[in-house]
């Protein structure tokens, strides 16, 4: 079977692989590469401060617009589909239960970065929530492969999303990295219709959480927070690769 991974970074990590099978290195680069913003300097702290003024600018335009109140029921309905207290719910997207209220009441300007979240953590359709287009959950379905690709892909433009407010050099590290899971998703063609589904299954998990890792990261200095994420990360990375190296993919 012939399996072209055309990034050249990834066919190096897959001939280096250890014959213990032990991920520990390669899984630590993947995590450096959305684990780096504690390098952040003024001028990274200047850019995080112009983009909440422009989604606070951009939020107050949704409110004047008269779409405010409609996500504000939104979120609600979502909270109490889900079973959840607001305590419970807060503690998912990261916030205070009284912020939450707020945004409940209308009396709160949800971000865009939360508002992305919510989708992401819920698996709710970014149309429903933002102009209550379509069904609230965005279904895959098991043996659906291109249904697995299109959330991956809108997981990783979720990731940049949330980076953009770095510096460029920064954004540019970050976007080669997340660049090399959008071609592994390509890479999937020339496996077997089994093969596939699993590999889809696999990688999609894995980039679900480095989203999550990236927002985590940015909008919680809770260490043992961020490590558990980081932990999740290192398990989705064992089974994709230990994947990898159980179905003899070949690297070229």
């Amino acid at each position: 079977m012939s399996f072209c991974l055309s990034p050249f970074s990834l066919r190096i990590f897959l001939i280096i692989l250890p014959a213990s099978k032990s991920f520990t290195a390669l899984i630590d680069f993947f995590i450096s590469l959305i684990y780096n913003y504690q390098c952040i300097n003024i001028l990274y702290l200047l850019t995080d401060i112009c983009q909440v003024i422009l989604e606070v600018f951009i939020s107050i335009l949704i409110f004047i617009g008269g779409k405010m109140n409609n996500i504000s029921d939104r979120i609600r309905v979502l909270r109490k589909s889900e079973h959840l207290t607001q305590k419970e719910f807060a503690k998912r997207l990261l916030i205070s239960q009284s912020y939450l209220s707020g945004l409940e009441n209308g009396n709160e300007i949800p971000t865009n970065k939360l508002l992305k979240l919510i989708c992401l953590e819920f698996g709710v359709s970014e149309s429903w929530l933002l102009n209550d287009n379509g069904e609230m959950y965005t279904e895959v379905y098991e043996n659906d492969k291109a249904s697995l690709t299109e959330v991956s892909n809108g997981a990783l433009l979720k990731i940049m999303t949330l980076l953009s407010t770095k510096s460029n050099v920064e954004y540019g590290f970050y976007a080669n990295s997340l660049s090399l899971f959008s071609n592994m998703l390509d890479c999937s063609h020339s496996l077997g219709e089994d093969r596939k589904l699993i590999y889809l299954e696999l990688l999609t998990t894995l980039v679900m959480d480095l989203d999550r890792m990236v927002y985590v990261s940015f909008n919680n200095k809770d260490s043992k927070n961020i490590d558990k994420h980081k932990q999740v990360i290192r398990n989705d990375l064992d089974a994709f690769f230990n994947y990898i190296v159980k179905t003899d993919i070949p690297s070229l």
